[in-house]
């Protein structure tokens, strides 16, 4: 048969692909060389299937391509879905040649066209890491395609911005460039909009292309690196003793074969969990702890490995983070006063003291919400100068169960200068922490949770003990059962609405009815010694009955 006849019944069936499965387009292409199909460029095909392919007929899918291999007589060879990648791109349009084309004039695409499609990318992105990292991105600004402009800022390549609209160059259409610049763009939008980090840009964008790259992986990853260093030449990466772009090859290596995608997300999710508590109290963060944010999860990136299972981190983990963080910036600026004199030094410059207070106050507070009491006994007991500082008197004084003197003072100080504009937020919620996991004892006899008989009648006894130096207003404790209708409940004894000053009890009467499971928990209820408008409550999981004939 000819190569005209041949290519002919090609044609023909391109034309029933284009009719019955609608895709985009469909090219008929004709193999410069064998060896291009043999050496890696269509990998997901099997050498068997390629070997004696002469034509190629390639339909579009947009999110991708579906590869049919004809021999040089017509035979079908199979076929394959693969991704649009640039260097497939590349390799079609270097080793082959045109020879048909469906439809026959494609439409050119506008401005506008293009505009919808990033404008699509962008919701598209916005929506996955909203969901999956549970993150409230809404990007404000309308997405615009443009032509290649020399004004565009190095630092933001391939992007314009304005009041209403982020525009992208078009020549990053149907590129993985173009959605490295989307994830890129949502990430910086999502810190910058806190208002906690520092306003050196270029440290953000290096913080963004980082966790990128750990998102996207594969190829994108490689292409982040590209546009990494092309938008930073004169980045001196040693700066930040973290050798990202030598150590690049390892990095790609780490996010591609070490971890699973799922590990990779639940890394990033944790690091959007810590910068979310940062925001919750508004702490302000200068370009030294910033980078000191950077640093530690690289490095705690850096020595995951396959034995490791990266696990979602607790609210009790990532305090102790934060604790860390805090410690660390603190000591390698300050070094900690050692005497009065140094302290001196120190509060000679309102700025300085002023970081040094918010580092100390994070570093003891953050150590009291992780219930790490010896860390603060240890700072104190190393650093006594310390104590010469008044709101850090009455923080120390807390682990000697020192609490109103703490409430008077931190009260009356309504405007604390430390760059942590929640500070009386973040107080409240250390306060709240403290009384129940620390100055608080709730006692009762845990062999009452045990099996019982339908009918059967038991006596639970309550005790709640206050370690503190303080009277707490108003204390209830409420019973709770799940499900409520396996057991009846009566108070025998009761003391809601009385004063806590050292202890309080309550004492139940519990009878079973249905046979089942019962959990039994207790909600504690105290006033708010800090800020008077305000109510405590406490959740604590006490036990569970098995009601049932024995």
């Amino acid at each position: 048969m000819s190569q005209r006849k041949v290519l002919k019944g090609i044609i023909q069936f391109g034309k029933r692909e284009f009719k019955e499965k609608k895709p985009l387009s469909v090219e008929i292409l004709r193999v410069k060389s064998k060896t291009i199909l043999t050496r890696g460029v269509l990998p997901s095909l099997s050498i068997k299937q390629i070997k004696g392919a002469k034509y190629l007929v390639v339909t579009d899918y947009k999110e991708f391509f579906r590869v049919y291999p004809f021999s040089s007589s017509g035979v079908l060879l199979g076929g394959q879905n693969l991704e649009k990648t640039a260097k497939l791109l590349k390799a079609l349009k270097k080793g082959t040649a045109k020879e048909y084309t469906l439809p026959k004039e494609l439409p050119k695409l506008t401005l506008g066209d293009l505009s919808v499609h990033y404008q699509e990318q962008f919701y598209k992105a916005q929506q996955s890491l909203n969901d999956v990292f549970g993150l409230n991105i809404n990007y404000p600004l309308s997405i615009a395609a443009f032509k290649n402009s020399k004004k565009v800022n190095k630092r933001e390549l391939c992007v314009q911005r304005n009041k209403t609209f982020l525009k992208i160059d078009i020549k990053y259409w149907k590129t993985p460039i173009s959605e490295v610049i989307t994830h890129r763009e949502l990430i910086y939008y999502f810190l910058k909009r806190m208002g906690i980090f520092p306003k050196n840009k270029d440290l953000m964008f290096d913080f963004c292309y980082f966790f990128t790259a750990i998102l996207l992986r594969g190829e994108k990853a490689e292409q982040i690196f590209e546009l990494w260093e092309t938008v930073s030449p004169e980045w001196n990466i040693n700066d930040y003793e973290l050798n990202l772009m030598e150590n690049k090859n390892q990095i790609l290596k780490l996010i591609n074969e070490t971890y699973t995608e799922n590990e990779l997300k639940t890394f990033i999710g944790n690091v959007f969990s810590t910068i979310e508590i940062l925001n919750k109290y508004k702490i302000l963060i200068n370009s030294e702890e910033f980078l000191s944010l950077f640093k530690y999860f690289y490095h705690r990136f850096q020595k995951l490995n396959t034995t490791i299972i990266f696990e979602k981190a607790k609210l009790k983990e990532i305090i102790v983070i934060l604790r860390d963080l805090f410690f660390s910036a603190l000591y390698q600026k300050y070094f900690y006063p050692q005497d009065f004199e140094n302290l001196l030094k120190i509060k000679e410059n309102a700025n300085q003291f002023k970081n040094f207070l918010k580092l100390t106050h994070l570093t003891i507070i953050f150590s009291i919400l992780g219930g790490e009491f010896h860390y603060i006994r240890e700072l104190k007991s190393k650093y006594p100068v310390l104590k010469q500082e008044e709101s850090l008197e009455m923080l120390f004084g807390l682990p000697e169960y020192k609490l109103s003197s703490a409430i008077r003072y931190f009260s009356d100080k309504t405007n604390i200068s430390n760059n942590i504009s929640n500070f009386q937020k973040l107080l409240q919620d250390m306060f709240k922490s403290y009384i129940f996991n620390y100055c608080l004892e709730i006692n009762y006899d845990s062999a009452f949770f045990c099996d019982t008989k339908p009918n059967e009648t038991k006596i639970l006894h309550i005790e709640v003990f206050n370690h503190s130096d303080i009277v707490l207003k108003d204390t209830t404790l409420n019973s709770v059962m799940n499900p409520k209708n396996r057991m009846d409940l009566k108070i025998l004894k009761d003391s809601n609405y009385e004063d806590l000053d050292k202890k309080l009890e309550w004492e139940y009467e519990l009878t079973g009815k249905i046979e089942g499971k019962v959990n039994f928990s207790i909600q504690l209820v105290i006033k708010d010694p800090f800020i008077e408008s305000n109510i405590f409550k406490y959740k604590k999981k006490l036990g569970v009955i098995i009601i049932r004939e024995k």
